[in-house]
């Protein structure tokens, strides 16, 4: 059943992602982009089985409070240190606001801002579970590990069969993969 999880992690983080746009207009298509009439599945789909790997798959209030976490915690999107660190966005530009954070330091150093945008990504589950009086803190360290390795995975993997753009396509596979094996791993 992990692998299933695990699995579903990497296809969801990619339908979160905006993917699966190649499938058509199909009706299992439009569900896999969250499109109507099933606008967040994807989303609420991935903080369900993040939930169940962390081994809280039908708790009531504290799965509901993993799922409601885990969506607002994938809700920024950084594409720029992804972009710097695949060499596609130009260094010398305007940082984006986020990253004038520390003084800079997130601009000038995106791996570790990578790290930072996966720790935010699931602070919002420990912080609501944590009022629930039991904190999951797993997702925290969980992203703050996958997302900086997932580029690591996609600079190393063989190059996809579209163009290089679509290498964050895959990057969002292998984040969730990697997010979903590791919270295997912890729960």
């Amino acid at each position: 059943m992990a692998i299933l999880l695990i699995l579903a992690c990497a296809l969801l983080d990619r339908a979160r992602g905006g993917g699966f746009i190649a499938f058509g207009d199909s009706l299992p298509a439009r569900f896999l982009r969250g499109e109507r009439p099933f606008p967040p599945t994807p989303h609420i789909l991935y903080g369900w089985t993040v939930a169940a790997l962390c081994g809280y798959p039908w708790d009531g209030w504290l799965t509901a409070a993993i799922v409601l976490g885990w969506l607002l915690g994938e809700r920024p999107g950084w594409g720029a240190p992804m972009g710097q660190v695949r060499g596609v966005v130009d260094p010398d530009r305007e940082p984006e606001f986020y990253q004038r954070w520390f003084g800079g330091y997130l601009w000038r150093h995106p791996w570790a801002a990578l790290v930072v945008r996966g720790v935010i990504w699931g602070v919002p589950v420990l912080a609501i579970t944590a009022l629930l009086g039991e904190p999951v803190w797993e997702p925290v360290v969980a992203m703050g590990v996958a997302m900086p390795a997932a580029e690591l995975v996609a600079m190393w993997a063989p190059d996809p069969p579209r163009p290089a753009s679509w290498r964050g396509a895959w990057n969002e596979c292998y984040r969730g993969a990697l997010c979903g094996a590791l919270l295997g791993v912890m729960a």
